[in-house]
């Protein structure tokens, strides 16, 4: 995903392996909304 945050974190941790266990990767909401409704809808609800 070039040009994305995860590419740039990426370069980091290729530079700098030890930045690895400073830094990390999650979901960041770059991606179209409701990409991840289906996911979301079947995952058990919190009571």
């Amino acid at each position: 995903m070039p040009s994305t945050l995860y590419a740039t974190v990426a370069e980091k941790w290729s530079d700098d392996p030890a930045a690895r266990a400073k830094t990390r990767v999650a979901c960041i909401s770059c991606h179209e909304p409701n990409t991840l409704k289906n996911l979301l809808e079947r995952k058990p609800k919190a009571e």
